[in-house]
């Protein structure tokens, strides 16, 4: 019986919305209506159904007490329907087709801001004619590369700022499409930019530093900096670096080693040493005679070129000895039997410390 009912009650509401006819609220009073037929009162909306006896009966349910029973249309359709207000309203075909057509099937307005959320996928769009967008501002960010490709080129047509560093691996054009000659500089004119024979560049040359002695020193036992040559290389160059470091010794008779020798750090070189050990050799004239202070001499001599790229370098120049106790080595000193005689006009012993830079594409 439950399930007649249902059935019954469904019947009643489709029949209503599909086949109900119109009557002023006052007909409702009187025994006019056929049996089975469906009436909606006006102004009242009251949905009414005829009787045998003629009288309308009114149906006091509303659409969801109808579709308690049963939501299934049967087929049917439900027309009429106003556009959607709030957010869980019934929208009709004709309300989606116009919402929709914004984007796919014809022109539209946005009625508000939008924002499309990728969620980690990609958007592609392909095979289209032509791709247009008209704003007042266009910006575009990523965060790895952003690529602009075109078959036939890229045609900026308006002033363009390049606010950070610009790489070119093709040529430049000037405004009439020239790529111009080598050595040829890119100028301003009148009406764009055109190319020019530029002036002779500068002849590269060969760069010489050189340090020496200048005043009496003493060398102990323990390393010691003599002198330091800061070279900027602006190109790949030859870098011949040499010393001459003469010196004596007028106490002891003992013969001892010493060394001299170059320390060389830069972009392209932590650190190695080119050196020159010596041993000290007496001056013969005097060693021979017992009674007279005997004087050791010696020199160290050493040259070495290198081949170092583009940066900055110091080379450092040392000296170190295996002297024993409190004996020392002089340069810039000429050899004397008292320190008295020592700013006497005699034969200065001493150190010169050169480099030389020539480009590699002299």
């Amino acid at each position: 019986m439950k399930t007649t009912f249902s059935l019954f009650v469904f019947f009643i509401a489709f029949n209503l919305i599909n086949a109900q006819t119109t009557i002023p609220d006052a007909t409702a009073s009187l025994f006019t209506a056929s049996e089975g037929d469906h009436y909606i009162g006006n102004p009242s909306g009251t949905i009414f159904i005829g009787l045998a006896n003629g009288a309308y009966q009114p149906i006091y349910k509303t659409l969801g007490e109808f579709l308690a029973f049963g939501n299934s249309a049967g087929t049917l359709t439900i027309s009429n329907l106003a556009d959607p207000i709030n957010l869980q309203d019934a929208a009709t075909k004709n309300y989606i087709t116009a919402m929709s057509s914004n984007i796919y099937l014809g022109n539209g307005t946005l009625l508000s801001n939008r924002i499309l959320d990728g969620a980690g996928f990609n958007l592609t769009k392909q095979n289209l004619t032509t791709y247009s967008v008209s704003a007042n501002q266009i910006a575009q960010q990523a965060t790895d590369q952003l690529q602009i490709n075109a078959t036939t080129g890229i045609n900026l047509l308006s002033n363009t700022i390049v606010n950070a560093d610009l790489s070119v691996t093709g040529k430049y054009f000037d405004s009439t499409n020239d790529p111009g000659l080598n050595q040829e500089l890119l100028s301003a004119t009148a009406p764009g930019t055109a190319w020019i024979t530029g002036p002779n560049p500068p002849a590269k040359t060969v760069d010489f530093v050189s340090e020496k002695s200048t005043v009496k020193q003493v060398w102990g036992d323990a390393e010691e900096l003599v002198s330091t040559i800061n070279i900027i290389l602006a190109e790949e160059s030859i870098v011949d670096i040499g010393y001459n470091f003469s010196f004596y010794r007028n106490m002891d008779d003992a013969p001892d080693l010493r060394g001299v020798y170059i320390k060389i750090s830069g972009d392209f070189i932590s650190a190695f040493e080119v050196g020159s050990a010596h041993v000290l050799i007496r001056d013969p004239d005097i060693a021979n005679n017992d009674s007279t202070l005997r004087y050791i001499v010696g020199r160290c001599i050493k040259s070495r070129k290198f081949k170092l790229p583009t940066g900055n370098y110091t080379f450092s120049l040392y000296t170190k000895s295996t002297i024993v106790g409190n004996d020392s080595d002089r340069t810039g000193l000429s050899p004397s039997e008292t320190d008295a005689d020592l700013d006497s006009n005699y034969n200065y012993t001493g150190w010169t410390y050169d480099a030389s830079i020539t480009p590699v594409n002299l």
